[in-house]
């Protein structure tokens, strides 16, 4: 078998990605990163001990996946607020990595529902603005030669809508939990891992059902 995984990157270190090599068969982790260090350090406020920049521990963890042939992309969170940011971030990780097989970068316009209760809603204007900041980031990416997602037609038709329908990938919370949603990772959970081979077989089904009006 082989593995891939989300991950913030904060906890890897040697022995884990040595691990992750040989007893997982990890191939390919995706992390995101928000902005260069001040921005990312603020945006995830990390609960650990942030006396080393919880940023520059996930950038040189970028570099310990790299060099035991894990592929590494990098998911670089897009909005207004934090958008110029990220063209000072891509150089950044260029200068680091670009050169390195198996690293990549792409860009993702943030959802208005994922910024919290608070959040005021786009406009229009908006909108067009985030979208254009998100051309020229992925005009700058392709000219450093880092941007990974191609924009090429697909080989054959998707099957599946997300990683919850598509029967290959699982989302472990902290508590054990095991669910098959990233965005579900406080319920809608299907089992646990000291008792994996019981499985909430109506949560799985409620996954693969169409919500009306999609």
């Amino acid at each position: 078998f082989k593995s891939s995984m989300t991950s913030n990157g904060y906890l890897f270190d040697e022995d884990t990605v040595q691990k992750a090599v040989s007893l997982w068969r990890l191939q390919k982790v995706q992390i995101t990163l928000d902005g260069t260090e001040a921005i990312y350090n603020r945006s995830k406020a990390f609960i650990y001990d942030v006396a080393a920049s919880p940023y520059r521990r996930v950038v040189r963890n970028i570099g310990l996946l790299l060099d035991a042939g894990i592929r590494v992309t990098v998911r670089l969170n897009l909005g207004l607020h934090n958008a110029d940011d990220l063209f000072a971030l891509v150089r950044q990780l260029s200068n680091m990595y670009g050169k390195r097989k198996g690293f990549c970068c792409y860009a993702h316009v943030l959802f208005e529902e994922s910024a919290g209760s608070g959040n005021v809603r786009q406009t229009d204007e908006s909108r067009r603005l985030v979208y254009e900041k998100l051309e020229q980031l992925e005009s700058l990416m392709a000219d450093l030669g880092i941007r990974g997602k191609d924009a090429s037609l697909p080989k054959e038709t998707r099957q599946h809508w997300c990683m919850a329908d598509n029967g290959k990938s699982i989302m472990i919370a902290p508590t054990g939990d095991i669910g098959l949603c990233e965005h579900y990772s406080e319920d809608h959970f299907i089992s646990h891992i000291d008792s994996a081979d019981v499985v909430d077989e109506a949560a799985v089904a409620k996954f693969r059902q169409r919500r009306e009006g999609i």
